[in-house]
C-alpha cells in the first residue's frame, strides 16, 4: 500500500541584524516558508524564500505549496507532486524536504545518497551592502577574519566603493555584484578598473533581458550570471556571455534540479558559484552540498539575521561547516 504523505507549511518572518542594501532596495527582514514532509514515521524539512527577483511573490508560492499539500493528502507520490508545481521557489522547498526525508528514512546523509564527497568546511564570502565608500571600507575592516568579500554595487560611484575597500583590505579576494544595475557603457569603461583593483568576479552587471552585449565585450574580469540563470534550460542562451553561473536552489527548483544544472553547466565549460536567498540555516544547508561543486561560495545569509533557527550551520570566519542531522540532510 502506498504511503500517504502530509505536507505542513510554516510561514515566519525573521528580522535582520542590520538593514541590507542592494541595487533593488533595502531589506530589514525576510519571510521564509518552511515545509515539513511526513509519512507518520519520518519527517523531512525544507525552506524557501519567495522573492520578486524570481518573479514569484509570497502569495504565489504559498498557493503552490497549499496545492501540493492537497495533492499529498489525496495520496499522490512526491515525484508527481513536485513535477506539477508551478513555482521554482515552492518546488525547491518540497524537493529539499524530500531529500531530508529520504536521508532520515535511510539513516544516511544526503551527500552519501548523491555520492558527492564533502569537506568538513568550505570557504564562503561575506556580503557588504551598498553604502558610501568609507562606510563599506569600515565594514570590510570589521570583517578582517573573512578572506573573501562580496560588495553590492549600485551603478554609480562603484569604482570608488571598490577602491575604498581594496585600500583597507589588500589581502582580500573581492567579488562584486551589481544586481542588474549597470549599463553596457558603464560596464565597458569599468572592467579595466575592476581588473586593476584585483576584482576576482563581477556578478550580473546587466539586466537579464539585456545581456546580449556581453558577447561583444572583452571580459578581462570573469562575469557571472545570477538573475540571467535559473536552471539547465537557460544554459544554451548563456554560452559566450558569461564565464560563471550562480546556482541558487529557489531559481533551479530544488537540489535535484540544481545538481542537474551544475553537471550540464560544467559540460559546457561554465565555472560555478553557489548562492542563496536571505534565509535561515535550513535554507542554506542543501546549498552547502552544492558548494562542493563550485569555485566560489556565497552562503553567508544566516549571518545577516538577528537570530537564526536551532541547530544552525556553523559559520566561523567564512568557513561553513556541514549541517547537523537535526537541521537537514
Amino acid at each position: 500500500m502506498r504511503s500517504r504523505y502530509n505536507l505542513t507549511i510554516i510561514e515566519r518572518t525573521w528580522q535582520l541584524a542590520d538593514a541590507f542594501v542592494i541595487a533593488r532596495g533595502a531589506k530589514t527582514s525576510t519571510t521564509t516558508l518552511e515545509v515539513q514532509l511526513s509519512d507518520g514515521s519520518f519527517m523531512g524539512r525544507g525552506e524557501c524564500v519567495p522573492s520578486g527577483s524570481n518573479h514569484e511573490d509570497l502569495a504565489m508560492v504559498k498557493a503552490d505549496l497549499q496545492n501540493a499539500a492537497l495533492s499529498f493528502e489525496a495520496g499522490a507520490n512526491p515525484g508527481d507532486v513536485i513535477a506539477a508545481m508551478v513555482t521554482g521557489t515552492g518546488r525547491s522547498a518540497v524537493d529539499c524536504a524530500l531529500w531530508d526525508f529520504r536521508a532520515k528514512q535511510a539513516d544516511k546523509r544526503v551527500w552519501d545518497l548523491v555520492q558527492i564527497p564533502v569537506r568538513s568546511t568550505v570557504s564562503s564570502c561575506v556580503s557588504i551592502g551598498i553604502g558610501s565608500p568609507s562606510d563599506m571600507a569600515s565594514k570590510a575592516v570589521l570583517l578582517r577574519n573573512f578572506s573573501t568579500l562580496k560588495l553590492k554595487l549600485l551603478g554609480t560611484g562603484d569604482i570608488e566603493r571598490i577602491a575604498a575597500v581594496r585600500s583597507v583590505r589588500p589581502d582580500a579576494t573581492i567579488i562584486v555584484d551589481a544586481n542588474e544595475s549597470w549599463s553596457p557603457a558603464y560596464l565597458q569603461t569599468s572592467l579595466p578598473e575592476l581588473e586593476a583593483l584585483g576584482v576576482a568576479l563581477l556578478e550580473q552587471p546587466l539586466p537579464r533581458d539585456a545581456d546580449d552585449s556581453l558577447c561583444e565585450i572583452d571580459r578581462c574580469v570573469p562575469i557571472c550570471a545570477d538573475e540571467s540563470f535559473r536552471n539547465a534550460f537557460d544554459l544554451p542562451n548563456l554560452v559566450g556571455k558569461y564565464d560563471f553561473l550562480n546556482i541558487k536552489l529557489e531559481k533551479a527548483g530544488g537540489l535535484t534540479s540544481a545538481l542537474e544544472a551544475a553537471r550540464k553547466a560544467s559540460d559546457l565549460s561554465f565555472r560555478l558559484m553557489v548562492g542563496c536567498m536571505v534565509g535561515t540555516s535550513l535554507n542554506v544547508a542543501p546549498a552547502r552540498l552544492l558548494a562542493e561543486l563550485c569555485e566560489f561560495c556565497d552562503l553567508d545569509a544566516p549571518l545577516l539575521l538577528a537570530q537564526d533557527r536551532k541547530n544552525a550551520l556553523a559559520i566561523n570566519s567564512g568557513l561553513v561547516g556541514l549541517p547537523h542531522q537535526a537541521l537537514w540532510g
